[in-house]
């Protein structure tokens, strides 16, 4: 039987996959603990809505770091000598 999984299920996929379970499996318990619904025509606008909610849980996770991060950038100018030797010390 053709399942689609509404939440995370271990060993078997993530929330919005679809999978392929012996018949039990998914009537004795995916199905009544509200873990997968049986695959059809009407579902596949549920996957839709799970793969999209998911896709924007991971962009948030993967944006928050970048706002944290900053470039910093430091110029150091120095008086070089002709035998490449340093006048100055830089400070």
């Amino acid at each position: 039987m053709k399942v689609v999984l509404k939440k995370s299920v271990p060993n078997l996929g993530v929330a919005g996959d679809v999978r392929k379970v012996k018949n039990g499996y998914a009537t004795n318990w995916l199905i009544p603990y509200n873990f997968a619904v049986q695959y059809g025509a009407n579902e596949a606008k549920e996957i839709i809505k799970v793969k999209i909610l998911r896709h924007k849980a991971q962009t948030e996770k993967i944006s928050a770091p970048k706002l944290k991060v900053k470039k910093s950038v430091k110029r150091v100018k120095a008086k070089i000598a002709q035998d490449d030797k340093k006048i100055k010390k830089i400070k």
